[in-house]
């Protein structure tokens, strides 16, 4: 078995505890997920990956530039088995994944099913073929802030606190980190998805799948719930959580944990509420 390039940060949880592990959104990294995985720790044991290209993990070659999301991919599945070969029952794993990462960790449990006990996409980026467009073309401001985190991390760090009060100083701390870790080569690239329909890559997935979004500037919201109630996938449900934006954990924490808890308790079991 291929063993994983990524640099991830464990929690561990009481004995024999089921993994859990997080795939965070473009421009994020393991420690920007600190209050998820704190939360997430009382039932599981919890992985918090870098994506490549961000946090501790290397970067992409030139090669693999050609085609991220593949390696997105190869290095998110390589992750998943070998953690799942430490767990001395060898049980599928619980995956999140927020944006970037929920693509990711939808394309996961998409192809290897076998491996996935439960899936939470936190408003994934599974765009439209408008939303891939727009996202494209901010690239540039992207870097930029990237770059600003680096140059000015007081004055970015207080923009963010005033914006997002309601976020943890862990996580707003985290993100920050992250901003100024994420490599320019990726981010020029805009590249977060497979580019498949978002209708197909759901109504392919095969293990018990919870989607949460907000109704705020998020790449779901009730419209794209509503696009999701067609499918007819009975392995997926829905939340949505009113008032928050993209990072809903953040925006309302208790809601999403709510939500999730809920959700884990029906298909895994074990789980507090």
């Amino acid at each position: 078995m291929p063993s994983s390039p990524l640099a991830r940060y464990t929690l561990p949880s009481r004995n024999n505890a089921r993994t859990f592990i997080s795939f965070h959104g473009i421009t994020d990294s393991s420690v920007a997920n600190s209050d998820l995985g704190h939360r997430m720790s009382s039932d599981f044991r919890v992985i918090l990956p870098d994506a490549r290209g961000h946090g501790m993990s290397p970067d992409f070659s030139a090669k693999q530039l050609l085609h991220p999301f593949d390696t997105l991919l190869e290095d998110a599945l390589n992750l998943v088995k070998e953690e799942i070969s430490r767990d001395t029952r060898r049980r599928p794993v619980v995956l999140h994944g927020h944006s970037m990462g929920g693509a990711t960790a939808a394309a996961v449990a998409r192809h290897h099913p076998e491996l996935v006990a439960a899936l939470i996409l936190e408003d994934p980026a599974l765009f439209t073929v408008e939303q891939r467009a727009r996202f494209a073309a901010t690239a540039e401001p992207r870097i930029r802030s990237s770059e600003r985190a680096c140059s000015e991390p007081e004055v970015v760090l207080g923009e963010l606190r005033q914006v997002f009060p309601g976020w943890s100083v862990t996580d707003s701390a985290g993100w920050l980190f992250s901003q100024a870790r994420a490599r320019e080569a990726f981010l020029r690239m805009a590249t977060v998805d497979s580019g498949e329909p978002r209708g197909l890559v759901l109504s392919a997935l095969k293990v018990p799948t919870l989607l949460v979004t907000g109704d705020r500037d998020c790449l779901f919201g009730p419209e794209g719930l509503r696009e999701v109630s067609h499918l007819g996938n009975r392995h997926l449900r829905t939340a949505l959580v009113p008032g928050v934006r993209h990072s809903v954990r953040r925006d309302d924490p208790e809601e999403f944990h709510a939500a999730v808890s809920g959700f884990l308790r029906d298909v895994v079991g074990d789980v507090q509420p």
